[in-house]
């Protein structure tokens, strides 16, 4: 099995940004390399970009960073009328022999599947689980999950094309993209995968779990909104502890509700970074403290300044991610606050 992701389009969803496929998530992932997780050490695997971005970007130094050897890069001269071009011109340039079954992953989608070995499928996924519907192509089967229709940009059924396709063999996806005829219109994937079926030829509907789209800004910010909060301690996860106590720092009682809803914020992907005047001889009693609020992985700056805390951040068209500082109040996390002499 062989796996092809095309990444030679202009990105212009993206103006004035890097390929949306180098791009950075929240958690420092390439987009590529949450695309390519499941893959990468598996199966071969051929990414093509386009020429004007290797030489605007430097990509291909990008992707060896990231990736070594593991990857073969392919570099498409000029833009391709669509995903069907490019993934013929990608085969081509691979030299793959005629009988390679191959999947074809779309560079702006994450998901999980199973890998089922000869056959064709398209991966798919339920209306109720996306956003942005009405660009998506969309799948009818009959009752044994076999494709009878597919469509580009028309709801036809509840479940759409989540841009991940496999095809039995290399010799078979030419025959009918050369089959298709020159046109100045975008072809589509799904348009090769209907000629198919109208000759015939099987494809069953496979569907997918964890389905994340980035294609368009706004979906990239979206998945990627899940800011760093800089929590200070006493008064807010416990009570106001000091060291002039008897037993600095070690009679702590949680803020149950302060607490949950930190937590509530961690488990969907924020960061927290506890900050405290608390002085680092106390570092002990507060890790294990943090532990058994359920803050263990949390970072943790000790020795703070008693007075105002400031963050200072910047933005880059690069990047499209919203990376202002913001000053929390009751709008961003419903916590209690209690005075603090520590």
């Amino acid at each position: 099995m062989v796996v092809i992701v095309p990444c030679a389009g202009r990105s212009s969803r993206f103006p004035n940004s890097l390929p949306k496929y180098v791009l950075s998530c929240y958690n420092g992932d390439m987009v590529l390399e949450n695309v390519l997780k499941d893959y990468i050490g598996k199966y071969q695997i051929y990414v093509s970009i386009l020429k004007e971005h290797e030489e605007k970007f430097n990509i291909t130094h990008r992707l060896r960073y990231q990736f070594g050897d593991k990857i073969n890069i392919i570099i498409i001269d000029e833009l391709t009328k669509g995903a069907a071009e490019t993934v013929y011109k990608t085969l081509a340039a691979a030299n793959l022999p005629p009988e390679t079954p191959f999947i074809v992953r779309d560079c702006d989608s994450f998901f999980k599947h199973e890998i089922v070995e000869g056959g064709n499928y398209v991966y798919c996924e339920h209306i109720n689980n996306a956003e942005n519907l009405p660009a998506k192509s969309y799948i009818e089967t009959n009752n044994q999950n076999i494709i009878t229709n597919i469509i580009e940009k028309k709801i036809i059924s509840e479940f759409f094309c989540v841009g991940g396709y496999q095809f039995e063999s290399v010799q078979k996806y030419n025959q009918y993209f050369e089959s298709a005829g020159s046109t100045n219109n975008e072809l589509y994937i799904s348009e090769i995968i209907g000629n198919m079926i109208n000759d015939g030829q099987v494809f069953v509907k496979l569907k997918v779990s964890n389905y994340i789209d980035v294609g368009t800004i706004n979906e990239f910010r979206k998945y990627n909104d899940k800011p760093t909060y800089f929590c200070d301690i006493d008064g807010i996860i416990c009570n106001v502890q000091s060291r002039y106590d008897e037993y600095p720092f070690e009679n702590y009682v949680p803020l149950k509700n302060n607490i949950r809803a930190l937590l509530d914020k961690l488990h969907n992907g924020c960061q927290i970074i506890f900050t405290t005047a608390r002085d680092s001889m106390y570092e002990h009693e507060t890790r294990r403290m943090l532990d058994d609020f359920g803050f263990a992985e949390c970072i943790l700056l000790m020795d703070i300044h008693r007075s105002r805390r400031i963050v200072i951040n910047d933005y880059s068209d690069y990047y499209p991610t919203d990376r202002k500082s913001t000053r929390l109040n009751s709008s961003h996390i419903p916590l209690s606050r209690m005075p603090s002499s520590a």
